[in-house]
């Protein structure tokens, strides 16, 4: 078979392979575009604007993710409640200091810290640390997944961290349009979700034959 011919068809098997965006990976970009479109309609200021629509996108992220971090949390730690409550009064803490100043470039600076803190702590659990192993990337029980295949997991997640810091600084540093920041953020998660289907399906470690 030509070269080209199979290349193209290795890469139509793996993208007809990849699944659907779900609504809910979607729900924090959706609340984004539709805050900024809503606000901007009244006529808000677009720095106030930008801000709530970053501020009510956070939220819904955190919305999503709660149930998800509360059972993984649940398996490992030991005191579930208190670690709940710290990690929820630091986000509330977070939000408040971007209502209270509404700069665009708080919201920026905020979102690039997350993205650097998630990239340390995805980077420690490559080394194959358990803990980090069973908190980020957990398994079921009864399962054989490599802690190679877990770990791979873990770097692609710190990579794709590691772009959406890149974008980010971006757009402040070439002072991008609030308009423009808001129509990357919407598509960036979409662009994101089917680089790493597509990436774990290219790089992840073949599996054992007892696995």
């Amino acid at each position: 078979m030509d070269p080209l011919r199979r290349f193209s068809r290795y890469v139509w098997l793996i993208v007809s392979d990849l699944p659907l965006i779900s609504w809910q990976r979607l729900l924090p970009a959706l609340v984004l575009t539709s805050v900024w479109t809503a606000l901007t309609f009244l006529r808000v200021p677009a720095a106030k604007s930008f801000v709530w629509a970053c501020v009510l996108a956070q939220v819904a992220l955190i919305w999503r993710i709660l149930p998800t971090t509360v059972r993984r949390q649940g398996k490992v730690a030991k005191d579930l409640r208190t670690n709940m409550c710290v990690v929820l009064t630091i986000w509330l803490s977070v939000l408040a200091v971007q209502i209270c100043f509404m700069n665009p470039l708080i919201s920026h600076r905020i979102v690039s810290i997350y993205c650097g803190l998630y990239i340390i702590v995805m980077v420690c659990g490559t080394a194959g640390d358990t803990v980090f192993l069973d908190r980020f990337a957990p398994t079921p029980k009864d399962t054989k997944v490599s802690i190679a295949f877990r770990a791979n997991i873990l770097k692609l997640q710190a990579f794709v961290a590691f772009l959406a810091l890149i974008v980010n600084e971006t757009l402040v540093k070439i002072e991008a349009p609030l308009g423009a920041r808001i129509a990357t953020f919407s598509l960036l998660p979409i662009f994101l979700f089917y680089f790493h289907g597509i990436a774990l399906r290219l790089t992840y470690p073949p599996l054992d034959d007892e696995e």
